[in-house]
């Protein structure tokens, strides 16, 4: 009698009792776990103080511009492959710019653990096509042959392209910031140099071939603090009144 009571207490314990509730663990966990499901295909961006592979990347990317301005130096003879000297120049900047090139690639792929395994492969048929093409350019300068120099240096520089393609694809790649400065006597160069007390800073037009100024209507690029008047009554670089 006692144990068929204490079997009904039982049964209706178990049918009233709610089930246990979720530690705060338990219900984070099934929050991650929804919340990944949901993502995007994970991209890598460079944090506060940038990301680990943002040196390997600027290297890389520094060593593509250096190959397109060695193509187009030998492109224009600016630099001659044909001849001895500047065949030497060639193979000097292949050597001692580039060649290291390879490393930093194969170091770099190392680390992009967001590659699927098919990708981190071309990630290094791309470093031995790299190594290929510098080798290349190398025989060119020996045999001092223009076209084979040029070709070379153009298909590095393409392997590189591809390169920082199929790394851009998972990972945020550094803006590639240009260096270059105008050149030097060009009213651009000028410009930047004096700043306010340029024609051009003054919202006024150089004449050309002149270091005079005269009025203009584009007054786009003044850089004067009070740009209804000239900030000087006279050229700066002359001192002839305006």
């Amino acid at each position: 009698m006692l144990v068929a009571a204490a079997v009904l207490v039982a049964c209706t314990l178990s049918l009233t009792t709610p089930p246990p509730l979720l530690t705060r663990r338990a219900a984070a966990t099934a929050l991650a776990s929804a919340a990944a499901a949901a993502l995007p295909p994970l991209r890598a961006h460079a944090g506060l103080f940038g990301s680990e592979l943002d040196g390997p990347f600027r290297e890389i990317q520094l060593s593509q511009t250096r190959l397109k301005e060695l193509a187009s130096k030998l492109k224009s003879k600016e630099l001659k492959g044909d001849s001895a000297d500047d065949s030497i120049v060639v193979l000097q900047t292949v050597t001692v710019q580039l060649s290291g090139t390879v490393k930093v690639m194969e170091k770099a792929t190392t680390q992009m653990t967001l590659l699927s395994e098919v990708d981190l492969s071309k990630a290094r048929s791309l470093s031995a096509r790299l190594e290929s093409e510098l080798s290349a350019i190398k025989q060119g300068c020996r045999e001092q042959k223009a076209d084979q120099q040029i070709a070379g240096a153009e298909a590095a520089g393409s392997v590189l392209g591809e390169y920082l393609t199929l790394a851009g694809s998972k990972y945020t790649l550094p803006e590639v910031v240009s260096m270059e400065l105008p050149a030097a006597g060009s009213s651009e160069f000028i410009s930047q140099y004096l700043g306010i007390f340029s024609c051009e800073g003054q919202g006024l037009e150089r004449i050309p071939g002149s270091n005079s100024c005269r009025n203009s209507a584009d007054k786009s690029q003044n850089k004067n603090p009070m740009p209804t008047k000239n900030f000087l009554d006279f050229d700066f670089l002359t001192g002839k009144a305006l």
